[in-house]
């Protein structure tokens, strides 16, 4: 029964959540926009290690690296 319980209470955690409106209107045509094809940069993890705080043990990444280079124009 207190599985019950608990699984009722996640769930109407759940469904008050999936109510919340999103602060930021991703369908509006306001605001400042970049388009795609002025997009330049690079973006470069080095060495990164990351545990879940629930299972310090258990790495979910162990000295990853990667980098990722804008070399051409991005057309959207």
């Amino acid at each position: 029964m207190a599985a019950f319980f608990t699984a009722k209470t996640k769930v109407a955690r759940i469904l008050e959540l999936k109510e919340l409106a999103p602060e930021i209107d991703v369908s509006s045509e306001s605001g400042n926009k970049v388009g795609l094809d002025k997009v330049r940069g690079r973006i470069t993890f080095k060495e990164v290690t990351f545990a879940y705080p629930a299972r310090p043990e258990h790495k979910v990444l162990d000295k990853f690296s990667l980098e990722i280079n804008v070399s051409t124009r991005i057309r959207g």
